[in-house]
């Protein structure tokens, strides 16, 4: 067993798997004279008649086994595939294998074959006979799998499309939960989709669906391929729509038949993959909601919502501000969604007094179970001291044992049974009265439980009018034309406020799968349109939430907007660009577009207005719009109206030289202005809403996309209360 201890340590203790090959070929030295050693004591003691079980007799075969198949591994990783073959079939020097360990020699020899790097001719051909060579009989079901896909990787590098194809669907039918089999058979069809123009779409489907598998069954490096997936996405919505504008009005639908079967593979296996691969590729999904694909992204986005809505709602909030300018949308779901009547619940009251209650009840057992060890523990120690009482008594009153050793010893464990006893039973009188302590204020709080926890109806909260009672799976009404109706006759009440569902795994996939579905027949035709129904989701489902980001997000768009002062200086330096674009005639006269556009400046910054017509400075009214002038700049209303307010100005310049030398002279004012802004601003002072937050669910921003790749834990993430 130590043997073994210790040989077991020497598998953790190897060097890094990119140092020298030096360092390695010293190692592999050292252990395989120290296996031989052992080897060869372990049968000089099963020949001098020891008992030496078959398990030891193997101990120095099977590591040394194993530290030739390590060293291959490492220098074919290294990038010597010839010297990877070269240990692997001459540094083992015994006739027997254990099955593991000889499909690891076979799978680094194959890889070593498959390798760039190696020298031979005919390497690929040397790696398939190989395969076909190795006897299979012994593996197990998952490792003759992962030899079919090698076998497949063969028929892939020598253009063998068809032969691979067959050999990786056997792989899978053997064990469809190998990652890398997926992937590897993703990465074929891809190539086979690539050489053929991008025009056969099964292609695309194949190496979609392999993709979505391999990232469902935990294969890191499939997820680095979600981009790809991405975009074999966007040329198949592209191809079905080439497609229906080519077959419009005519009957051949083969080409559009062919199309669209990337978009069907995907909606299909949405519910089967992991959300959280899609979350690193937000910045990707959400500009899909402009283009042909946008009801696949849509679908993407909406189990986002439901699922991470702190990893979603920051992006989508910026894409729909970007995209509000350009869609000009009209009355959206986002906001009746918010404006939804919120659930009739229970006060906070009752429920903390009935999770107080529970927490009495297990501290009240707890100290009823201690009170009775302690008094039976008590009991025990009173009779030990009353028998060592009675023993040191009988010896006390023999007059031969009175003063003897035994006797002395006999009165001080007594005495120290009785002390012993003594504390037992105070320890056991404290315990009792803390018992019944909690069982008193136990009592207490189930009167007031009941006292404040009757059922709350609706007659008795004023001024509450009756809403809609939905279920959490209602489905969604559209009108005959396809249009949504408004959000309180399409979208129920929320049902949560914070990121996590307290159902369980799969009833948690389920709902967000029927909530996706319903979400999919609301029909929007611009980028805005589609980006509000995932908002109008994720408020649904996280109301109290949204309400909390929503006004963080607001506090901090006001307050980090454009100061005046900025505003006036991209201003003048637009007017400027302008300026410098006309022919270079000093005496050219000011276009009255430059007019315009100072007289709107002045109105908005500096509330000049005029109270006529005529534009003259007697007929400007002084206090116009004075009172929502920014203060940074309201010292500078008097000079900038007397020089550039074509309203207000006496001397305004009438050539385009002077305009645009006092352009320069104002442009030089605010730029002097716009460096005394301070670079950094505290965040408490930006917004006082995030000082004030207290036991909320927002968490600290950029939390979801790790670094190594793997699902986001949200339960332990840091909030910012």
């Amino acid at each position: 067993d130590a043997i073994r201890q210790v040989l077991t340590i020497w598998r953790e203790r190897t060097p890094f798997v990119y140092d020298s090959p030096l360092v390695w070929t010293n190692l592999f030295g050292w252990r395989q004279h120290i296996f031989s050693c052992i080897l060869n004591q372990m049968q000089n003691l099963k020949e001098s008649g020891r008992e030496v079980s078959p398990q030891l007799l193997c101990l120095g075969v099977n590591e040394t086994a194993w530290i030739v198949n390590r060293i291959g591994q490492v220098y074919r990783k290294q990038g010597f595939p010839d010297v990877t073959l070269s240990v692997l079939q001459k540094m083992y020097a015994y006739p027997t294998m254990d099955v593991s360990d000889f499909f690891l020699k076979t799978k680094q020899q194959v890889k070593a074959y498959l390798s760039q790097d190696i020298s031979y001719e005919n390497a690929l051909e040397m790696g398939l006979n190989h395969v076909n060579a190795c006897n299979i009989e012994h593996f197990s079901t998952k490792q003759k799998a992962r030899l079919f896909a090698l076998k497949a990787e063969f028929y892939r590098r020598m253009n063998f499309f068809d032969d691979s194809n067959q050999m990786f669907a056997k792989a899978v039918s053997l064990s469809g939960t190998i990652g890398s089999t997926w992937l590897a058979w993703a990465n074929m069809c891809n190539q086979v989709f690539t050489d053929r123009s991008e025009t056969e779409f099964v292609w695309a489907q194949s190496a979609v669906s392999s993709y979505l598998m391999a990232s469902r069954f935990g294969s890191k490096r499939a997820r680095l391929y979600v981009p790809r997936v991405l975009r074999l996405l966007s040329l198949d919505a592209a191809a079905v729509s080439k497609a229906r504008v080519a077959s419009k009005g005519s009957s051949n639908d083969s080409v559009q038949s062919a199309a669209g079967s990337v978009i069907k593979t995907i909606a299909d296996m949405l519910d089967l993959i992991p959300m959280w691969i899609w979350l690193p590729w937000m910045g990707q999904l959400l500009p899909m909601l402009c283009r042909s694909e946008a009801t696949t992204a849509r679908a993407i986005l909406v189990r986002l919502a439901i699922q991470y809505p702190q990893a979603l709602f920051f992006p989508l909030r910026s894409f729909m501000e970007e995209r509000k300018g350009i869609d000009r949308p009209g009355p959206t779901l986002t906001s009746e969604a918010a404006r939804a009547p919120r659930p009739i619940v229970q006060p906070l009251l009752p429920t903390a007094a009935a999770q107080m209650s529970q927490q009495h009840d297990q501290q009240l057992s707890v100290a009823q179970s201690a009170a009775n060890a302690a008094r039976q523990k008590a009991q025990q120690l009173a009779a030990a001291a009353n028998q060592a009482q009675n023993a040191a008594r009988s010896l006390a009153s023999n007059p031969s044992q009175a003063n003897t050793p035994a006797a002395k010893q006999a009165a001080l464990v007594a005495a120290q049974t009785a002390a012993a006893a003594a504390q037992a039973q105070k320890l056991s009188a404290d315990l009792i009265a803390k018992a019944a302590a909690l069982q008193q204020r136990q009592a207490q709080i189930a009167s007031a439980t009941s006292a404040i926890s009757a059922p709350i109806t609706k007659a008795s909260i004023p001024n509450q009018q009756p809403a809609r009672t939905t279920s959490t799976t209602t489905d969604l009404k559209s009108n005959d034309s396809g249009q949504s109706q408004t959000a309180s006759d399409t979208l129920e009440k929320p049902t949560s406020s914070s990121s996590s569902s307290a159902s369980s795994p799969p009833q948690q996939q389920q709902q967000e799968g029927l909530g996706a579905a319903e979400a999919a027949k609301i029909v929007a035709r611009t980028g805005f349109g589609h980006a509000d129904v995932i908002m109008s989701w994720l408020v649904k489902n996280h109301q109290l939430l949204y309400l909390e980001m929503e006004r963080v997000t607001v506090e901090f768009s006001t307050r980090m907007k454009p100061q005046p002062e900025e505003q006036l200086l991209g201003l003048m330096h637009a007017l400027l660009h302008r300026c410098y674009q006309l022919p270079p005639n000093a005496g050219q006269p000011v276009a009255p577009p430059l007019r315009s556009a100072l007289e709107e400046v002045s109105k908005m910054c500096f509330g000049t207005v005029a109270s006529s017509g005529n534009v003259n400075a007697d007929n400007v009214s002084s206090d116009v719009n004075s009172s929502h002038i920014a203060r940074s700049i309201a010292d500078l209303k008097e000079s900038f109206e007397a020089e550039l307010s074509p309203q207000a100005s006496r001397d305004f310049p009438t050539t385009i030289g002077p305009f645009i030398k006092r352009l320069q002279r104002w442009k030089n004012i605010f730029q002097t202005r716009v460096d005394a802004i301070p670079d950094v601003q505290p965040l408490e002072v930006m917004s006082k809403t995030l000082v004030e937050i207290r036991d909320s669910e927002i968490e600290v921003f950029g939390q979801y996309v790790k670094l190594d790749g793997n699902e986001p834990s949200p339960e332990q993430h840091i909030r910012i209360s």
